[in-house]
């Protein structure tokens, strides 16, 4: 009996110790540094716009590339050059409200349109732990001509 505790003893205190040690790593790891947006959009006359889409993309630097661009490899499926991927994307509800969550605290570009309604941008800074609320108003795009 005593060769049995002498072998055993051993086992759990070993299985104790790294069954602790996961969960004090677990209970340490630091929580996700994301914030949310909610934006409100609305037309011309400060009426709720239904159905626009809402989307936040990274800033452009002044050479044309987004600040954290990465390097391109030969097998990436990432959007063109000209093209600035959304980070966060949805549409509007009937009060013409929408939320994007998780998004990783920084600086942002957000946007909001409507085919027939107009369009709207504002730079934005998300912070991690906190929502920042957002009003748009959806302006018909100049004619060039």
């Amino acid at each position: 009996m005593k060769r049995i505790s002498l072998f055993v003893a051993p086992l759990v205190a070993l299985a104790l110790a790294i069954t602790y040690s996961k969960a004090l790593r677990a209970a340490d790891a630091p929580a996700a540094a994301t914030g949310s947006v909610s934006v409100t959009v609305s037309d011309k006359d400060g009426k709720p716009v239904e159905g626009a889409t809402v989307r936040i993309t990274q800033p452009k630097t002044a050479a044309g590339k987004t600040e954290k661009s990465e390097p391109k490899l030969a097998d990436d499926t990432k959007p063109a050059a000209g093209k600035n991927a959304a980070i966060a994307e949805g549409k509007t509800d009937k009060d013409g409200k929408a939320k994007l969550e998780n998004i990783a605290a920084g600086d942002y570009n957000l946007a909001a349109n409507l085919k027939g309604v107009g369009n709207a941008r504002q730079k934005i800074t998300v912070k991690a732990g906190e929502t920042l609320d957002v009003a748009l108003k959806l302006a018909p795009r100049a004619n060039a001509k």
